[in-house]
């Protein structure tokens, strides 16, 4: 680059002061902090990271593409991941919208993705002065492993990669009229997301961990996401975006899969010709038969009633069980024909577990059983007298739903932190027998009771949590490199603690056994099978358990989680969506 050119620079909110006084100039048109050339060495450690919106911003006012920090080493995609390349490819030529990967945590979905994009910028005979333009989606903490892939891998540079994460995909777009009105802050946010047009058009568009956007229109990064990807548009190959979904876990649910309705109404209805949007998902599923409703506040999916699942009176529960029964047909019937659409032959789906990978384990899973002892059983009784208390008064007409959310949170809260102490004596014992122990939780009251009570067993544990975000990465290494014997977090996704990684200094991580617990069993699925994975990858086993206190409703949380799981796998047409359901079975 020139001694003229500028420079964005990325300044963190609290430095901003500071980033004045060395020159740093703000344009509150375009909200960026910009510096013009030449770039003096005290604010070098600020300037745009490779492939961030900012460096994208950058080259555009340059009008050049400035070269990006060559990786430490360079990637090669095994045959599992060659085999997801050519699926991409050819589902591109094919004129589908879109592809859904759903390879299981730990597979190498990333480098699967690159090697894919890379490959239809070839069929489009993309050349490095004419790159493919490609935008990655992403949590905020998977952006690194996104930087580092594409700097990995050697055809990269037909690509002009942005990558940006789901809380900040209003940078893309512009902000329409209606959002110029808007008296809030959060109403002017939505209505850009839903109204606004795309700053950039996009050749590929990749949402990774897609089921962040399982809540369609209801969450502005899901409404922005369709925006940018044109999914309201019809799609024309070469002039629309090919939109790439990556995830192991893409929902629960038919109506959580909307924001993939262009591409998946096709393998639904093979013979449909209009184009399907995400707004109309609902509709659709309802005109395909599917056991969708339409409520005040959207489409409903059917479910298992509430009211009669504890009844004293036989009638109610008999009406309860025969009810309970029919949902379960119905929702069966739905989620194993999202399988068997995304199964048929031609369909723009990829789906493996490590088991169908040749030298690859599959996960044990176990239950950890808990027995309370007297102490503990008087405090459960009572956290759990004082939910059934509120169920009956809600019962007598106060309905907030808002309400029973937060005491059904305030229960398993109490739950979990009985648990912690038997969770963190278990882990001190695996940990003596030569084992390191990935421990994951959802509250960090309960990582805060087992990190004490590793601590009184003289155990090197360390967390990895949102509270500790600058901390995060020196915890998992040291955790990596077995300094550390457990760590406990409570964050899903995007992370690896998996034996005999790579490690950023070019060294590997120990190669003692993993040992994944699951302290807590979230009301979304996803975010357990999420967990369940950070350390069974890439071909390395981590047994996972699960704890479960016997004789309580901690039973009834496991249930409902095993029959939501399972029907995740029905519509990722897995082989054996049933395996939980064994696993457990002596729980029912």
């Amino acid at each position: 680059m020139s001694n003229n050119d500028r420079y964005i620079i990325d300044v963190p909110f609290d430095q901003r002061y500071e980033a004045r006084s060395l020159g740093v100039k703000y344009d509150p048109k375009t909200k960026i902090n910009y510096y013009d050339g030449p770039l003096p060495a005290a604010l070098k450690g600020w300037v745009s990271q490779d492939y961030s919106y900012e460096r994208w911003v950058e080259d555009q006012l340059n009008g050049q593409i400035r070269s990006v920090t060559p990786g430490p080493v360079m990637f090669t995609p095994r045959p599992h991941q060659v085999e997801a390349m050519d699926s991409i490819l050819t589902a591109y030529k094919d004129g589908w919208p879109g592809f859904l990967i759903a390879d299981s945590t730990g597979l190498g979905k990333t480098l699967s993705i690159v090697a894919g994009v890379c490959a239809v910028a070839e069929d489009r005979r993309k050349t490095p002065s004419r790159r493919l333009k490609v935008l990655v989606v992403c949590p905020k903490g998977a952006m690194g492993v996104w930087r580092q892939t594409f700097k990995a891998y050697g055809k990269s540079d037909l690509l002009r990669p942005l990558i940006i994460n789901y809380q900040r995909l209003n940078k893309l777009i512009k902000e329409p009229a209606s959002a110029r009105k808007a008296k809030t802050t959060r109403t002017r946010n939505r209505r850009t997301a839903r109204d606004g047009s795309p700053k950039i058009s996009f050749d590929v568009v990749v949402f990774d961990e897609s089921h962040y956007l399982k809540n369609y229109g209801s969450s502005g990064m899901s409404l922005a996401a369709s925006t940018i990807a044109k999914l309201d548009d019809g799609y024309e190959k070469g002039k629309k975006p090919f939109v790439i979904y990556s995830t192991a876990t893409p929902g629960s649910t038919p109506l959580n899969l909307a924001i993939m309705a262009p591409t998946l109404s096709r393998a639904i209805d093979p013979k449909i010709r209009r184009h399907v949007s995400p707004r109309e998902w609902g509709a659709f599923l309802d005109k395909e038969g599917f056991h969708v409703s339409k409520g005040k506040s959207g489409w409903n999916w059917v479910s298992v009633p509430w009211w009669g699942a504890n009844s004293s009176d036989p009638k109610e529960r008999s009406k309860y069980e025969r009810a309970k029964s029919r949902v379960q047909a119905e929702q069966d019937e739905d989620t194993k024909r999202i399988g068997d659409a995304w199964s048929r032959k031609g369909s723009p789906f990829l789906s493996r577990d490590p088991t169908q990978l040749k030298g690859w384990p599959d996960q044990p899973v176990e239950p950890f059983y808990i027995e309370l002892d007297a102490k503990g059983r008087e405090m459960y009784e009572q956290a759990w007298t004082t939910f059934r208390d509120f169920l009956s008064l809600k019962r007598r007409g106060q309905t907030n739903p808002k309400d029973a959310l937060t005491q059904n949170l305030r229960f398993r809260q109490k739950a979990s932190l009985l648990k912690a102490p038997m969770i963190a004596d278990h882990a001190a014992d695996l940990v003596e027998e030569g084992n390191q122990v990935f421990i994951g939780c959802e509250f960090l009251e309960t990582v805060d009771l087992i990190l004490e009570g590793l601590r009184k067993r003289k155990i090197p544990a360390v967390e990895f949590t949102g509270r500790a975000a600058g901390e995060r990465e020196s915890n998992r290494l040291r955790f990596q490199k077995g300094e550390a014997k457990v760590i406990v977090a409570n964050v899903a996704e995007a992370v690896s603690f998996h034996a005999g990684e790579s490690l950023p200094d070019g060294s590997r991580a120990t190669m003692a056994q993993r040992i994944s617990i699951i302290a807590d069993v979230r009301q979304n699925p996803n975010d357990c099978i999420q967990q369940m994975g950070r350390a069974h990858r890439e071909g390395k086993c981590s047994p996972c358990e699960f704890p479960v206190i016997l004789d309580t409703v901690d039973v009834k949380v496991m249930d409902s989680f095993i029959k939501k799981a399972r029907n995740l796998n029905q519509m990722k047409a897995a082989d054996d969506p049933d395996y939980l359901d064994r696993v457990f079975e002596d729980l029912e």
